[in-house]
């Protein structure tokens, strides 16, 4: 399977260094892709599960989520989070594909991808509590000194790919927008 998905995040189009750099090897940090699954799985040695749907939009994808177990979570007026809740916590799901709303995240086809546990290691920058992040991958493999000039270059790639500085609706917990 060419998983041009993939290919789209080790070109550095996220905006986010990290998820360039664990694209080149998802094994190395438990990143499990899944194509056009037919019932959430989580695979054991999973951290990061990503689910790719290679002939649906973006509204079937959120159909298939929701009737799968997956569920809304409002995070501002005119956006929606969806979540997962695993054996781990609850994980903030993001998705990918050419309908996003959000430049950084028009991939080739429809994706949903979120962090199912904590690994050993984590950038502790992060902040979130309570939430399995996908800013939660294992840093174990990135030397301890890259890590904050990672972290800048986020934001700087990010905003130069959308043209302005992020707001609540390109943010990590937002999935959707309303409408």
């Amino acid at each position: 399977m060419n998983d041009e998905n993939l290919k789209y995040i080790r070109q550095g189009k996220t905006g986010c260094v990290f998820a360039t750099i664990m694209a080149r090897d998802p094994d190395k940090i438990g990143w499990k892709r899944i194509f056009n699954p037919t019932e959430i799985t989580v695979p054991k040695n999973a951290y990061i599960v990503s689910y790719i749907f290679e002939n649906k939009s973006m509204e079937e994808v959120k159909q298939w989520a929701l009737d799968r177990g997956m569920y809304e979570d409002i995070t501002s007026k005119n956006t929606t989070g969806l979540r997962y809740k695993g054996e781990n916590g609850v994980s903030w799901v993001q998705y990918f594909g050419k309908e996003s709303h959000v430049k950084t995240r028009q991939t080739p086809h429809s994706e949903l991808l979120f962090c199912v546990k904590l690994p050993k290691k984590y950038y502790l920058k992060v902040g979130f509590k309570g939430v399995l992040h996908l800013a939660h991958a294992s840093v174990e493999h990135i030397k301890e000194k890259s890590l904050d000039i990672i972290w800048e270059s986020c934001f700087k790639r990010t905003k130069k790919i959308l043209g302005y500085n992020p707001t609540v609706a390109e943010a990590a917990k937002t999935t959707y927008k309303n409408g």
